[in-house]
Protein backbone atom coordinates (compact mmCIF):
# COMPACT_ATOMS: atom_id res chain seq x y z
CA UNK A 1 0.00 0.00 0.00
CA UNK A 2 2.99 2.54 0.73
CA UNK A 3 4.37 1.90 -2.61
CA UNK A 4 0.81 2.89 -4.41
CA UNK A 5 0.58 5.86 -2.64
CA UNK A 6 3.92 7.32 -3.58
CA UNK A 7 2.89 5.67 -7.24
CA UNK A 8 -0.09 7.70 -6.60
CA UNK A 9 1.51 10.90 -5.00
CA UNK A 10 3.93 11.11 -7.91
CA UNK A 11 1.38 10.75 -10.64
CA UNK A 12 -0.59 13.44 -9.37
CA UNK A 13 2.25 16.00 -8.23
CA UNK A 14 3.57 15.33 -11.86
CA UNK A 15 0.25 15.49 -13.91
CA UNK A 16 -0.81 19.06 -12.00
CA UNK A 17 2.33 20.54 -12.64
CA UNK A 18 1.84 22.05 -16.07
CA UNK A 19 -1.72 23.18 -14.83
CA UNK A 20 -0.65 24.82 -11.79
CA UNK A 21 1.91 26.86 -13.64
CA UNK A 22 -1.07 27.72 -16.02
CA UNK A 23 -2.63 29.22 -13.01
CA UNK A 24 0.04 30.14 -11.31
CA UNK A 25 0.67 32.49 -13.95
CA UNK A 26 -2.54 33.38 -15.04
CA UNK A 27 -3.14 34.72 -11.34
CA UNK A 28 0.32 36.75 -11.15
CA UNK A 29 -1.26 38.30 -14.48
CA UNK A 30 -4.11 38.96 -12.88
CA UNK A 31 -2.03 40.92 -10.13
CA UNK A 32 0.37 42.79 -12.56
CA UNK A 33 -2.81 43.85 -14.72
CA UNK A 34 -4.72 45.08 -11.53
CA UNK A 35 -1.76 46.85 -10.05
CA UNK A 36 -0.93 48.66 -13.35
CA UNK A 37 -4.27 50.27 -13.10
CA UNK A 38 -6.04 47.17 -15.25
CA UNK A 39 -4.26 49.08 -18.48
CA UNK A 40 -4.73 46.62 -21.27
CA UNK A 41 -1.28 46.31 -21.92
CA UNK A 42 -0.97 44.37 -18.57
CA UNK A 43 -3.53 41.75 -19.28
CA UNK A 44 -2.99 38.57 -19.47
CA UNK A 45 -1.93 37.51 -22.89
CA UNK A 46 -5.08 35.07 -22.42
CA UNK A 47 -7.39 37.71 -22.19
CA UNK A 48 -5.49 39.18 -25.73
CA UNK A 49 -3.36 41.37 -23.95
CA UNK A 50 0.32 41.90 -24.59
CA UNK A 51 1.66 41.06 -20.81
CA UNK A 52 4.09 44.22 -20.85
CA UNK A 53 5.62 43.48 -17.95
CA UNK A 54 8.64 40.93 -19.06
CA UNK A 55 9.72 38.34 -16.65
CA UNK A 56 13.16 38.07 -15.12
CA UNK A 57 14.67 34.86 -14.94
CA UNK A 58 14.59 35.17 -11.32
CA UNK A 59 10.63 35.75 -11.73
CA UNK A 60 10.24 32.68 -13.99
CA UNK A 61 11.94 30.76 -11.23
CA UNK A 62 9.83 32.14 -8.76
CA UNK A 63 6.48 30.92 -10.85
CA UNK A 64 8.38 27.40 -11.07
CA UNK A 65 8.26 27.74 -7.16
CA UNK A 66 4.85 28.53 -6.76
CA UNK A 67 3.38 25.93 -9.30
CA UNK A 68 5.54 23.09 -7.90
CA UNK A 69 4.20 24.81 -3.92
CA UNK A 70 0.27 24.23 -5.28
CA UNK A 71 0.87 21.07 -7.44
CA UNK A 72 2.70 19.85 -3.52
CA UNK A 73 -0.58 21.11 -1.70
CA UNK A 74 -2.57 19.78 -4.31
CA UNK A 75 -1.41 16.24 -3.92
CA UNK A 76 -1.41 16.77 -0.14
CA UNK A 77 -4.93 16.99 -0.03
CA UNK A 78 -5.15 13.90 -2.16
CA UNK A 79 -3.42 12.28 -0.01
CA UNK A 80 -5.43 13.27 2.91
CA UNK A 81 -8.89 12.88 1.88
CA UNK A 82 -7.93 9.46 0.90
CA UNK A 83 -6.92 8.46 3.90
CA UNK A 84 -10.07 9.50 4.76
CA UNK A 85 -11.94 7.48 3.26
CA UNK A 86 -9.97 4.33 3.62
CA UNK A 87 -10.59 5.23 7.73
CA UNK A 88 -14.40 5.30 6.93
CA UNK A 89 -14.56 2.34 4.46
CA UNK A 90 -12.65 0.19 7.15
CA UNK A 91 -15.05 1.54 9.90
CA UNK A 92 -17.63 0.56 7.72
CA UNK A 93 -16.41 -2.75 7.58
CA UNK A 94 -16.30 -3.22 11.08
CA UNK A 95 -19.34 -2.08 11.66
CA UNK A 96 -20.69 -4.63 9.21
Amino acid sequence: PVLRDIRRAEVILVGSYPFAIFFTKLGIGMYDYASNGFDSDYAPSIFGGKEKAARTSEETGQLLLYALCVSAAITSADYIIGKIKEKKELENKRNN
